[in-house]
């Protein structure tokens, strides 16, 4: 009996074989495409979140602009950058007001900036004393029908 751990000509090597390998690199490859394919789903949820986010500060900053310009029993003298500028006659039922916004946030320059639609509907409550302010809120603004709406609902009080 020969021992063939001693023989120069059978020498014992270590590695993988062809088929070991082409596995390994198939499951890595599927696990690779699952990652992939989550990777558009994650990107669009994240633009969704900064939108959100986004409309929610237009129409705080509105709010704030409402509850801090001159709101007398009469009148409301501005909204921020909505048009028209005001001012605007608080006796009557139901006011709108629409302001367009970019993808920034800020006023567009041009009508071909527009991204954000924000209407704001006043209406009277319990006489002259409150008003109810809706912001409805309508992105991309230039799209035939916008797929994104949120709605924010308020109470200002008005003071002589």
């Amino acid at each position: 009996m020969t021992n063939l751990s001693n023989d120069p000509f059978c020498k014992k090597t270590g590695g993988f074989s062809l088929v070991e390998v082409t596995l390994a690199i198939a499951i890595v490859a599927i696990g690779l495409l699952a990652v992939l394919s989550l990777l558009p789903q994650g990107l669009g949820s994240a633009r969704n979140a900064a939108d959100n986010t986004l409309v929610a500060t237009i129409v705080q900053d509105a709010f704030s602009s409402l509850r801090s310009s001159g709101f007398t029993n009469a009148t409301l003298d501005t909204v921020g950058s909505f048009s028209p500028a005001g001012p605007y006659n608080l006796t009557n039922s139901l006011i709108t007001t629409i302001g367009y916004f970019d993808k920034s946030g800020l006023t567009p320059a041009g009508t071909g900036d527009r991204y954000y639609q924000v209407t704001l509907d006043f209406s009277r409550q319990g006489g002259l004393a409150l008003s109810r302010v809706t912001a409805t809120v309508l992105w991309p603004a230039l799209a035939a029908v916008p797929p994104n709406t949120n709605v924010f609902v308020t109470e200002i009080a008005r003071y002589q």
